[in-house]
C-alpha cells in the first residue's frame, strides 16, 4: 500500500492511499466457536438439504459420523457420500451441495482520497472522502451444475462525509456514506409469482445469482461523555474517580427494497427471489402447503444501537492499580439488514460485563468479561444465542 498525507493551508488537509493487494474479511473457520456456517470459510464442507423437504437443512457429516466426528478421513468420506446421494434415504434423508469460492482479480486497483477541513472559529473537524474498492464480504450464487459458489464483487464505490465536534460535555462524531452499488443477499431462485417452495417451484439449471446491487445509505452518530466527581456528583455514591459513557446509533437504508423481493430474468428464465439477511435459513412455518417453505427476511431500513458505561477506581480498590468495571449493551432496534453480514436482526441483543485492571505505572494489564446473547427472531435471528462466554486476558509491557 502507498499512502500520503499533506497540509494544504487555511485549515485544509488531504490524505490518500493506493492498495496493491486485496484482503477479505477474516471469518471464523468452520467448526470453531464463532462459526455460524459449515459451507463458508476455511474448512468449508458441502451444505446439506433435507431430501424430504428441500427448503430445510439436512443432517451434516459430523452428525452422521457420530463418535467418529473427530476423524477427518471419516468426515471427508461422508461429505463425498452426501454429494453423491449416498445418504439421501432413511435414516438421514440428507443431500450435500458442493461449494467453492472465487477470489477477486489479484491486481484490481483499490484507492481512496480524503479532504479534511478544520475551521478556525469553531471546535470541529469535517471530512469528505471517496473510495474505490473490492468487497471484503462475499455474495452467493447457485450455479447451473447445482453447486454453490461464493465470490467477491469488484469496482465498488463509496462517497462519504464526516464531522467531529463538541456539544456541551459530549464529544460527537457523525458520518454519512453513500454507495451507488452494494449487494443485498437474496434467496435461491423460484418460478415467478409462485410459492417460495424449493420442492414444487424451485428453479434449477441456471446460474442463479443470490444477490442484487442496490443503492445504499448509511448514517452513524456516536458520542462520548467523560464524567468526573466534580461535575457529576453521583459518582461519589459508588466511590468512583471517573466514568465514561459512550453511545452509538447506526441507520442502514436501501431505497426501494421490498420484502416481496425481485422478479427478473436469469438465463432466459423468469424467477422470483426474496431478501435473505445473512443467507440464513429463514422459514415460513405456517405455509398453506402444510410444511415449512422459504420466507423473506430483509428490510429497506435497519437500525442498531450500542451503549457502553464504565467507571474507574484509581488506586482506591487495589493500591497502584486502576480498576474499571463496565457494561456494554447492543440492540438491533429495527429491521433486518439484507446483506451477508446482516448487521442488524431485529430484537437481537447482547450484554457484555467486564472488569479491567491497569497497573500504574503500566507494567501489567488484565481483564475479565462475560457476554450474553439473547433476543431476535427465534434462533435464526440471533445466531449466537447458544454462545454466551467468559473471557480473560493478561499482558505485560517490557
Amino acid at each position: 500500500m502507498l499512502s500520503f498525507a499533506a497540509g494544504l493551508g487555511n485549515g485544509f488537509s488531504t490524505e490518500g492511499y493506493y492498495q496493491f493487494q486485496w484482503n477479505g474479511n477474516r471469518y471464523p473457520p468452520v467448526g470453531t466457536f464463532w462459526s455460524v456456517s459449515n459451507n463458508f470459510g476455511r474448512g468449508a464442507v458441502p451444505a446439506t438439504v433435507n431430501s424430504n423437504n428441500f427448503n430445510v437443512g439436512g443432517v451434516d457429516a459430523g452428525t452422521i459420523a457420530g463418535s467418529n466426528s473427530g476423524n477427518s478421513t471419516t468426515l471427508s468420506t461422508i461429505n463425498s457420500g452426501l454429494v453423491n446421494g449416498q445418504y439421501a434415504g432413511s435414516p438421514y434423508n440428507s443431500i450435500g451441495i458442493p461449494v467453492s469460492t472465487q477470489l477477486p482479480s489479484e491486481y484490481k486497483p483499490q484507492f481512496g482520497v480524503k479532504l479534511n477541513y478544520k475551521p478556525k472559529n469553531i471546535d470541529a473537524n469535517f471530512g469528505f472522502y471517496y473510495e474505490n474498492y473490492t468487497d471484503k464480504s462475499p455474495v452467493l450464487s447457485t450455479l447451473a451444475n447445482g453447486s454453490n459458489q461464493w465470490s467477491y464483487l469488484e469496482n465498488r464505490q463509496l462517497f462519504g462525509a464526516s464531522a467531529n465536534f463538541a456539544l456541551g460535555d459530549w464529544a460527537i462524531g457523525t458520518e454519512l456514506s453513500y454507495r451507488p452499488h452494494d449487494a443485498i443477499a437474496l434467496s435461491s431462485c423460484f418460478g415467478a409469482n409462485g410459492p417460495l417452495d424449493s420442492n414444487t417451484n424451485g428453479v434449477s439449471g441456471i446460474n442463479c445469482q443470490q444477490w442484487e446491487d442496490r443503492k445504499k445509505l448509511q448514517y452513524d452518530i456516536n458520542g462520548q461523555l467523560n464524567l468526573t466527581q466534580s461535575e457529576y456528583p453521583f459518582l461519589k455514591l459508588i466511590h468512583a474517580d471517573m466514568a465514561v459513557l459512550t453511545a452509538e446509533l447506526t441507520w442502514i437504508y436501501y431505497p426501494g427494497l421490498s420484502s416481496s423481493g425481485v422478479t427478473r430474468t436469469i438465463d432466459g428464465q423468469s424467477v422470483t427471489q426474496v431478501p435473505a439477511a445473512g443467507y440464513y435459513a429463514w422459514l415460513n412455518n405456517g405455509s398453506s402447503l402444510g410444511y415449512p417453505i422459504v420466507a423473506a427476511q430483509g428490510t429497506a431500513s435497519s437500525v442498531g444501537a450500542t451503549v457502553d458505561f464504565n467507571w474507574t477506581y484509581d488506586g482506591s480498590l487495589i493500591p497502584g492499580w486502576q480498576v474499571t468495571p463496565g457494561v456494554t449493551f447492543s440492540d438491533a432496534l429495527y429491521g433486518y439488514t439484507p446483506t451477508f453480514s446482516a448487521n442488524y436482526l431485529q430484537g437481537a441483543k447482547s450484554l457484555n460485563f467486564y472488569v479491567l485492571f491497569n497497573q500504574n505505572p503500566t507494567v501489567w494489564q488484565a481483564g475479565i468479561n462475560f457476554t450474553a446473547f439473547f433476543g431476535g427472531h427465534n434462533t435464526v435471528g440471533q445466531p449466537y444465542a447458544d454462545r454466551n462466554f467468559v473471557g480473560m486476558f493478561a499482558t505485560r509491557n517490557f
